[in-house]
């Protein structure tokens, strides 16, 4: 054997190239395990490391005492002997090289639970577990949930509803595992446990870096900003928070360490933007904000300006707000202009940006622009509305503002847009003219863009970005519009490019 295979770093790397295929190979490293005494404990400690389903670990005990029934799809395991001291020797040694389980469908059922709590040799039955996934289809078993806990733990995602049990595990979590770094809860039935409980679980947790719950109460408004290891921040629920401002004050520094947030709700409520304000020069770097309803125009330009005055302008990325698809019987009192949404335009370094609205977009040919200019890095852009009624605002955004984008934004690969297209001018422009191309747009969703001379369209496309080769466009059948005009531009466009790839092609060879 080459000496390099002795070196355990050189090995883990290859056996780990072996769980990184698009088919992760099991059975090879079940192989190299049984190969040599050199390979079979690192072999081991990867095959067993990350476990999705309790059922491989139970095969380990003696075939003679259990069996499976059921389909490829939905086995059923079940034990048909009483389990002994001595079988559980070779299922331990198995389970402490555990360090992840998730167990949904997986979760044994009830009767087996039973006997392996009942027949336990040790104190933990997975000794070394550091990532826990609880998410039972039945409520039965989840008292048995103590079985798959170790001293070791640092991510948990819980399943829990509102029932007494739900509320002791959390206090327990609260008492015995301080140190929890990711933890996800959902609710599966119910309004899931009291915010005391919650509240109390959260305030214990003192190295967190990512949380994901629905909702809180004032204690943990109060512990959270102060965590200085929180990451990831997710309120699924944040229209059920107390619109108690005064539950937000605190001393700096406020989420000195936060990069990503989401916040989720029916509705986005005053209490959104008086979270924002608690942040002072927040390294952010991903904020997404989901309501189910579509908020009001004030409501929106407060947000945006709250996420401006507390987020370090040189760290956002991302920011998405998706701003409800409800529709309105009168959709311009709730219309999307520049002035809403102009505040983040001092973030120089966004990447991706998604504003998507039940309403409509009144933006402009300068807006488009300015935004253009104070965002070079963009690779993606969305500021389109999801609402029946976007056909009846038609866009003031000319063709030629796309020119801007081409100039100033050369990463960016997606734009979703809402054009006006009609009377774009047919002559070809002066030879003399600066051209202007930009070769990273590959997706452009018009949605209900007007338009009315495909060829003219097609033709300025695909020389202001060579390689756009795919458009979308949605309209509703009304007789005004005509949705076939946008698919002749989706039709004309590769043959634009294949020609202007050839004239390339024969250019280059004439200079040679």
């Amino acid at each position: 054997m080459h000496r390099c295979l002795s070196i355990p770093e050189i090995l883990r790397m290859i056996f780990e190239e072996l769980l990184r295929c698009n088919a992760p190979d099991l059975k090879a490293l079940a192989r190299l395990a049984q190969t040599c005494r050199g390979f079979s404990d690192l072999a081991l400690d990867i095959l067993w490391k990350d476990l999705n389903s309790a059922i491989p670990l139970l095969k380990s005990f003696p075939p003679h005492i259990w069996e499976i029934s059921g389909t490829t799809h939905q086995k059923t395991f079940r034990f048909r002997l009483p389990i002994k001291a001595a079988d559980w020797d070779r299922v331990l040694g198995y389970a402490a090289r555990i360090r992840k389980i998730s167990l949904g469908y997986g979760i044994p059922q009830l009767e087996v639970l039973e006997l392996l709590s009942l027949s336990l040799p040790a104190e933990h039955f997975l000794p070394n577990l550091q990532g826990l996934r609880w998410l039972p289809n039945d409520p039965r078993v989840f008292p048995y949930i103590r079985l798959f806990t170790s001293p070791n733990l640092t991510v948990i995602e819980l399943s829990i509803d509102s029932s007494l049990a739900s509320s002791s595990l959390l206090s327990l979590l609260a008492s015995r595992f301080s140190y929890i770094t990711d933890l996800t809860l959902r609710w599966s039935g119910g309004d899931g446990p009291t915010l005391d409980t919650l509240g109390s679980l959260v305030s214990a947790l003192t190295h967190l870096e990512r949380l994901c719950v629905p909702h809180l109460d004032p204690s943990a408004y109060q512990h959270l900003p102060s965590v200085a290891t929180l990451r990831h921040l997710s309120l699924n629920n944040f229209s059920s928070f107390p619109d108690d401002s005064g539950s937000w004050s605190h001393t700096d520094p406020t989420f000195s360490g936060l990069s990503h947030l989401r916040l989720r709700s029916d509705t986005i409520t005053p209490t959104a933007t008086a979270l924002l304000s608690t942040f002072s020069n927040t390294p952010l770097q991903s904020f997404r904000c989901e309501s189910g309803c579509i908020p009001s125009v004030v409501t929106v330009r407060e947000l945006c300006l709250a996420l401006a005055g507390g987020c370090s302008r040189s760290h956002l990325r991302q920011v998405y707000l998706e701003l409800g698809s409800e529709e309105l019987d009168n959709p311009t009192l709730a219309t999307i202009t520049p002035d809403v949404i102009s505040p983040l335009l001092i973030f120089s370094n966004l990447r991706k940006v998604r504003v998507e609205a039940g309403t409509s977009f009144a933006l402009d040919d300068a807006f488009c622009t300015a935004l253009a200019t104070a965002w070079p890095r963009l690779e993606a852009l969305t500021l389109n509305t999801n609402s029946a009624h976007g056909a009846l605002w038609p866009s003031t955004v000319g063709l030629l503002t796309l020119t801007a984008f081409a100039r100033h934004c050369p990463l960016l690969a997606e734009l979703s847009i809402t054009l006006n297209a009609q009377g774009f001018p047919d002559a070809l422009p002066h030879p003399q003219a600066q051209r202007v191309s930009q070769r990273a747009l590959k997706y452009l969703d018009v949605a209900r863009s007007s338009i009315d001379s495909p060829f003219d369209v097609a033709r300025f496309l695909s020389r202001t970005f060579p390689a756009l080769t795919a458009i979308n466009s949605w309209y509703l059948l009304r007789n005004e519009i005509n949705p076939t005009k946008w698919t002749e531009v989706q039709k004309l466009l590769p043959m634009l490019v294949a020609i202007r790839k050839e004239e390339e092609i024969y250019w280059r060879a004439q200079a040679l």
